[in-house]
């Protein structure tokens, strides 16, 4: 059952892409909840809702818990299950799409506060090294495959290879 979410979230997911590369001179926000797109002018998230507004004034106002993919200023996140270094999910979150290459996509965990990525897991129990990328941002890199399966964290190991992968500076 479970399997078969996944793929509808994916194949969505699919759609969207496409509908968003078809008007990528025009950046769109947008969000995906209860199995359909949303386009809007503008989005704003806020602390556990999602804000969408329309030309016409008209707003429409989603708790988180609903929306499974958002897009604001051309940023795409997507709801992904959060692993622990013990492989346990700690929960679904947020992660940023920060780039896609030869079917694995590379995620960034972080907050508006980066010290509550520090605070969310133990030492011992967090997937991977906090990380600054090349844009200065700071946060928990990981790796999906092309079904949003996890398939590694990107740690100081091997952050050396990974990051350069997906054509990103290790600094």
């Amino acid at each position: 059952m479970e399997d078969l979410a996944m793929k509808k979230v994916f194949v969505l997911l699919a759609i969207v892409s496409f509908a968003i590369s078809g008007m990528a001179a025009n950046e769109t926000d947008y969000a995906i909840f209860n199995g359909k797109a949303y386009f809007c002018e503008h989005a704003k998230v806020l602390f556990n809702k999602i804000r969408l507004h329309w030309e016409d004034g008209t707003d429409l106002t989603i708790p988180l818990k609903e929306v499974d993919t958002y897009s604001v200023d051309g940023r795409i996140f997507n709801r992904l299950p959060l692993l622990c270094k013990k492989g346990e999910v700690k929960q679904s979150v947020f992660l940023e799409l920060v780039a896609q290459r030869n079917g694995l996509k590379l995620y960034r965990y972080c907050t508006m506060d980066d010290s509550l990525v520090y605070r969310y897991f133990s030492m011992n129990d967090s997937p991977g090294a906090c990380l600054m990328d090349n844009t200065g941002s700071t946060g928990i890199y990981v790796v999906y495959n092309k079904d949003n399966e996890f398939h590694l964290c990107v740690d100081k190991e091997n952050m050396q290879t990974v990051l350069p992968f997906f054509h990103l500076d290790v600094i």
